[in-house]
């Protein structure tokens, strides 16, 4: 887990700060802080940035779940397609069904 923590600096055309995490070199630091430098530049905090990818991830998660639940759905039609069609007498008698409504 990172920690980032940056302030404007007294000359307000930058920030500086420390950037505090394990496994990340020195190139990785300062891509971070270029980045925050950037948002602010743009007029977006780090904060904003944080919620709107928490709100992405959500949305995305919600598409997903909704995606999981038809493919739940279409698994039980096929399983029923599949035990209907191992029980011959099931198959014969949607036969005799469809023929019979042929005639009437």
């Amino acid at each position: 887990m990172a920690q980032l923590e940056l302030q404007k600096n007294i000359w307000g055309n930058g920030y500086s700060g420390q950037v505090e995490a394990l496994g990340l070199s020195w190139s990785d630091r300062q891509a971070i802080e270029n980045i925050a430098g950037d948002l602010a530049h743009i007029g977006m905090g780090v904060g904003a940035v944080g919620m709107v990818i928490r709100d992405f991830e959500r949305v995305v998660g919600l598409g997903l779940e909704q995606q999981l639940a038809l493919l739940h759905s279409q698994t039980d039609v096929l399983q029923q397609i599949a035990e209907s069609l191992r029980s011959p007498a099931k198959t014969r008698a949607t036969e005799h069904v469809l023929a019979a409504s042929e005639l009437l």
